[in-house]
């Protein structure tokens, strides 16, 4: 009695969230009420052992309990995680030192397949420029699908910037959320008027483990997904850099962002549209002139290399030798994974990675099997890009494709890069394809 909201105080019914009577409003301001749910958050926390809540509809609940209820669940989990779904508004009423730790960034999401949809970054940028003004104080939860919305596989109108988006997830500022099935490509959406039944092609089943029965292409989206994430992971400035709104580059159909740390950059360059484009972002007071830019990972259809060997930005990534790339790779690959420490069982495997990447020529590393010519999604080349006297660091962009340049210096992160690099190439070789 007293745990839950009656319509009209008169006690013969009771109120619920939205219209649906399984899901009764409770009282959050009964004392008894309270305890009783922050009880129950605490025994998950100790007993069960989970890192953290995601509270939906967070943004519908007094600010004041959600503060009550950090306490209670820091007391016992000091370094617990407390995620709020929020839909709109300004997530700071609800989130903040003494509140709740990040949020849902739904209007990100919206922002990325827009974008991609009707090839206008502008859409992406303000989006980001929202999050860099609002949310600076705290690292926001970033998704492309989740259980509520069209699977961002479907949404997408083409097929070919799927593998944008997902890097898109890895590389802008804030904690990367994979929804399951998307990092298979696995498509489903909303069934207007059947009510919570209309949410089942968002919510299927997952595919077997085995890949018998993985969609047409699945184990190259994996692949991509499993070395964005570790990327992310080893990449310090991805996961703790700020968005630099001042090297802001875009068209219509392309973009170039950078995330800094008082250590390190990274620059990321997207063309969604069809055609190569070269961009020029202007980098004068964040670097000095002739810093080195690695690219750690060039996603997008690897049909053929890209750029040109007279281009004067771009050095060999071995020798010093302008003139070819493949070699330069290769010994690159070797002994910059070598130099970190990588055990010898791994430079090994890696050394095999470059004899043998299926063209003849000891060229870049590839995420598929070792005999396809086309179609990869990925591939780290290594490249090395050099801002130019006057500050400009000159970039061609592929057609459909993300280009993630690092600053080059902390030779112990780059070393962990490409050693996880080579030898996830040798594992995923023998993996078992999926039937199509």
């Amino acid at each position: 009695r007293g745990w839950i909201t009656t319509k009209g105080g008169e006690g013969f019914a009771y109120d619920c969230w939205e219209g649906h009577p399984d899901l009764p409003r409770l009282d959050l301001s009964n004392k008894e009420v309270k305890r009783y749910v922050f009880d129950i958050a605490k025994f998950y926390l100790t007993e069960v052992g989970i890192d953290g809540w995601r509270l939906d509809v967070a943004h519908q609940i007094d600010p004041a309990f959600w503060a009550a209820f950090r306490q209670e669940c820091k007391a016992v989990k000091p370094d617990c995680l407390l995620v709020g779904e929020m839909m709109h508004g300004n997530y700071t009423t609800w989130v903040g030192p003494n509140l709740l730790d990040s949020a849902t960034n739904c209007q990100l999401a919206q922002a990325v397949w827009s974008a991609l949809n009707h090839r206008n970054m502008a859409e992406l940028v303000e989006a980001m420029q929202r999050d860099d003004v609002l949310y600076s104080n705290f690292l926001p939860l970033n998704f492309l699908s989740n259980h509520d919305t069209a699977r961002m596989a479907t949404r997408l109108s083409t097929p070919a910037h799927h593998p944008l988006a997902l890097t898109l997830l890895c590389t802008l500022r804030g904690m990367p959320c994979l929804y399951y099935g998307d990092e298979l490509g696995l498509t489903g959406e909303k069934q207007v008027g059947k009510g919570w039944g209309g949410d089942a092609g968002m919510r299927q089943q997952m595919p077997n483990p085995d890949g018998s029965d993985w969609p047409c292409g699945s184990l190259r989206t994996f692949q991509l997904v499993k070395t964005l994430v570790r990327m992310q992971r080893t990449c310090a400035v991805l996961r703790h850099g700020s968005q630099e709104g001042h090297f802001v580059v875009k068209t219509n159909e392309q973009l170039v962002f950078v995330r800094h740390t008082p250590s390190a950059n990274a620059v990321v360059c997207i063309n969604c549209g069809n055609h190569p484009r070269q961009l020029s972002v202007f980098l004068r007071g964040l670097v000095a002139p002739e810093t080195v830019f690695r690219e750690w990972l060039q996603v997008g259809p690897q049909d053929s290399l890209y750029g040109s060997s007279n281009d004067s930005s771009v050095m060999s990534p071995g020798d010093g030798n302008p003139h070819g790339r493949g070699t330069g790779v290769s010994h690159t690959l070797g002994t910059c994974a070598r130099r970190a420490g990588v055990h010898a069982a791994e430079e090994e495997e890696e050394e095999e990675l470059v004899r043998g990447n299926g063209n003849g020529s000891g060229g870049p590393f590839v995420g598929e099997e070792p005999t396809s010519t086309s179609r990869e999604l990925f591939r780290v080349t290594w490249e090395a890009l050099r801002v130019r006297a006057d500050g400009l660091l000159v970039v061609t962009i592929p057609p459909n494709t993300v280009r993630v340049l690092v600053q080059e210096g902390n030779h112990e992160e780059q070393g962990r890069w490409l050693g996880a690099a080579a030898t996830s190439r040798i594992r995923s070789v023998s993996e078992k394809k999926p039937r199509t």
